[in-house]
């Protein structure tokens, strides 16, 4: 992968359970978690946060985030919403990396947010700086996962605030090549 799209200001940003869960039926497992999303809020706000279809489509009546630059990828660039309510943008797979680069030309002042889902991360995940993790501390019942042992192999830990019901834990990227 050339090194144009690897960028400081790639970040991801999303929660797990302990085995990697991302999410069950079009949901989050878990209950809802106001401080979570407060520190969601707080560290995506007036960025741009990329999200898969699915996920987009999860938000509901909050769609589109608000103070923020909401873009999706869909295999399908001429996607219509079931509800009329439309992101900033679609992008594809395949103009993927690309997109990110025009994103950053056109918007040079904003950090690009990673949120999900489980195929946008990994998509994004050769050009991934840090990834600000939230691990609740429980199982639920998931039907989508990440292998995180795999996610975070070329990334290392460089902070965790440990809470009642869950960890904020900060990786950076290893400082090595990676290549895909």
């Amino acid at each position: 992968m050339p090194n144009i799209y690897f960028s400081k200001k790639h970040h991801a940003i999303f929660a797990v359970d302990v085995r990697g869960g991302l999410g069950n039926n079009g949901a989050l497992p878990w209950p809802n978690d106001s401080e979570d999303l407060r520190r969601f809020k707080q560290i995506t706000t007036d960025n741009i946060i990329v999200m898969g279809r699915k996920t987009w489509d999860s938000l509901g009546s909050r769609k589109p985030l608000p103070n923020r630059m909401n873009i999706v990828v869909s295999r399908c660039p001429c996607w219509e919403t079931m509800d009329n309510v439309k992101p900033d943008a679609i992008i594809t797979p395949s103009d993927f990396f690309e997109s990110i680069v025009t994103l950053h030309d056109e918007h040079p002042d904003k950090e690009i947010y990673f949120i999900g889902g489980k195929q946008v991360l990994e998509l994004a995940h050769p050009i991934i700086n840090d990834i600000q993790l939230t691990v609740f501390n429980n199982m639920y019942d998931c039907d989508v996962s990440l292998d995180m042992m795999a996610y975070l192999k070329h990334f290392k830990q460089t902070d965790t605030q440990l809470l009642e019901n869950k960890q904020y834990q900060v990786w950076t990227r290893k400082n090595e090549t990676i290549s895909r």
